[in-house]
């Protein structure tokens, strides 16, 4: 027996051992006769039809069915599965997005972790940082009240002002000059101004006390870890 027919039977039963198929064998003995030499890889798959088919090249029968790639011993290289459908490819795509997603949120987790613990050594450290937050905040709020007192006793001035010129006026409801109603105006704005500003460091004061919550507990809890990790190590 030559060694070239020896090397066929030697492939002929690497396959049978890995398909569990005889037809799958012969038809990788029939592609080792009439496949080019320098070939590498030997693909098999089976057709809607059941039969089974083998070539030196991928099955284009096969593009929509699972195909092995064989090395030239017989041995399966990969199992290459048939393409995905667009349907296949939005979900894979959207799950791939959920994954980034998930790994970004993990990331930034594991960041904010990180400065917890660099930047407070207990939750007392941290409710001393709170209020100091929270009455700088409130010292602004404070602030901008008082302003605003001081705004409202301008404005009722300026007003009583413009009233008596109306009166002192021969013509009813006369308009009064331009400068008065910029004052006026100008008084107007800059308490609406100082009222929006007083919003906004109330939210802000409320955005602080929940972060602040929120990191309390999640200090306690990775003190809470690392104690229990010291704890392990020295058993």
């Amino acid at each position: 027996m030559s060694l070239h027919r020896v090397h066929s039977l030697f492939v002929c039963l690497a396959l049978t051992a890995v398909s569990g198929h005889w037809d799958m064998a012969r038809a990788a003995t029939a592609v080792e006769d009439s496949a080019p030499r320098h070939g590498r890889s030997i693909y098999v798959c089976q057709d809607e039809k059941g039969h089974i088919i083998s070539s030196d090249q991928p099955i284009s029968a096969c593009a929509k069915r699972n195909m092995r790639e064989l090395n030239r011993d017989g041995s399966l290289r990969r199992v290459m599965p048939p393409p995905l459908t667009r349907q296949q490819e939005r979900e894979a795509a959207q799950q791939a997005l959920v994954k980034q997603e998930q790994e970004r949120a993990l990331r930034a987790q594991q960041a904010h972790d990180r400065h917890l613990l660099l930047t407070y050594k207990s939750p007392e450290d941290l409710r001393d940082r709170q209020k100091q937050q929270l009455e700088m905040i409130d010292e602004e709020i404070s602030a901008a009240t008082k302003r605003i007192l001081v705004l409202d006793q301008n404005l009722k001035i300026e007003r009583q002002l413009a009233a008596e010129w109306q009166k002192k006026q021969e013509r009813p409801n006369a308009r009064l000059p331009y400068a008065v109603q910029q004052r006026i105006s100008s008084i107007a704005n800059a308490i609406l101004a100082e009222d929006a500003l007083i919003k906004e460091r109330q939210g802000e004061r409320e955005r602080v006390n929940r972060d602040f919550e929120a990191n309390a507990v999640r200090l306690t809890e990775l003190l809470a870890n690392i104690a229990e990790e010291r704890a392990r190590s020295l058993h």
